[in-house]
């Protein structure tokens, strides 16, 4: 089975394989398809807000006018955890539950650094709620 962490910047998509915890960032204009290739491919795309910006923004990406279509389930974190309502940000949700950011590649960028950050919050909570410790809003428990 094909899980895959994703996070989407303004010319990148960084993806975490989560079967062999490998990390990449794709940029648009240089591996953009062959991050598009591995997304749709998934069998499982995890995202942070996902339903609202990222999937949309990997559309764009691919030239279409609408979210990137996935052959496999997505689970948006944020929605997971939040709807109905929008809810908290990616870091003040992984907040709730951490005490300590996620450790990245010390030798990336900034801007890279930041994207791997974002990934790897989101895995954490996807992992948080696999093992049915991510609590649901009240709104969302009725």
């Amino acid at each position: 089975m094909s899980i895959i962490v994703l996070d989407c910047g303004q010319r990148c998509v960084g993806i975490l394989n989560v079967k062999d915890m490998t990390f990449r960032i794709y940029t648009l204009g240089i591996d953009m398809a062959a991050a598009i290739s591995i997304i749709q491919a998934a069998e499982e795309v995890v995202t942070y807000n996902g339903e609202i910006y990222d999937l949309k923004k990997l559309g764009e990406f691919n030239g279409l006018a609408e979210p990137l279509p996935l052959s496999g389930r997505h689970s948006d974190m944020r929605s997971i955890r939040w709807d109905p309502i929008l809810g908290s940000s990616l870091s003040g949700t992984y907040g709730e539950f951490f005490r300590y950011p996620p450790k990245v590649n010390p030798d990336a960028s900034p801007y890279d650094r930041n994207i791997e950050s974002d990934v790897m919050m989101t895995f954490e909570l996807w992992k948080l709620w696999k093992a049915g410790q991510l609590p649901m809003c009240r709104e969302n428990q009725h």
